[in-house]
């Protein structure tokens, strides 16, 4: 720790197109800000866990929707930030902070901008409720209040 350059994993899956945003925005991030980050990125989403003994680096950015990847990085004693619709999952032994997405006000803006377009029966549609989307089911939730108000 302490190094001139701070050294942060990024743990994401490079085939999904939220991971490859978030990865944008962290690199978008460094270019305004000036910062000295040195990135850490495994390409190949099987190899993406570093070899955390081997690995003397300053905080882990990553998607803990994979629960291998959650699990891993709350054994850390580093500062974590996650992503994912998993990360508001998290147990007491994982400490890290969370970057999540206002679910009920997304639902809220949505079900506004079709009631403005004149729009009065609604359906939400939806993949099937599973340990990975339950960020779904809160839109889904949420809506379904906007609906029946």
């Amino acid at each position: 720790m302490g190094h001139l350059v701070q050294q942060v994993a990024v743990i994401l899956d490079s085939y999904r197109a939220f991971d490859r945003r978030v990865l944008e925005g962290i690199t978008t991030f460094m270019r305004q800000s000036n910062s000295s980050w040195s990135l850490y990125v495994e390409d190949d989403p099987k190899l993406k866990l570093p070899d955390w003994r081997q690995w003397d680096g300053d905080g882990v950015i990553a998607n803990l929707n994979d629960r291998k990847v959650a699990e891993s990085v709350a054994q850390l004693d580093l500062p974590v930030v996650g992503i994912g619709g998993e990360c508001g999952q998290r147990n007491e032994r994982e400490r890290y902070s969370c970057v999540m997405a206002d679910n009920r006000h997304l639902s809220h803006r949505a079900f506004t901008h079709l009631f403005q377009l004149g729009y009065r029966r609604f359906a939400f549609c939806a993949e099937p409720s599973n340990r990975a989307n339950k960020w779904s089911i809160d839109r889904e939730t949420a809506f379904r209040e906007f609906a029946l108000e």
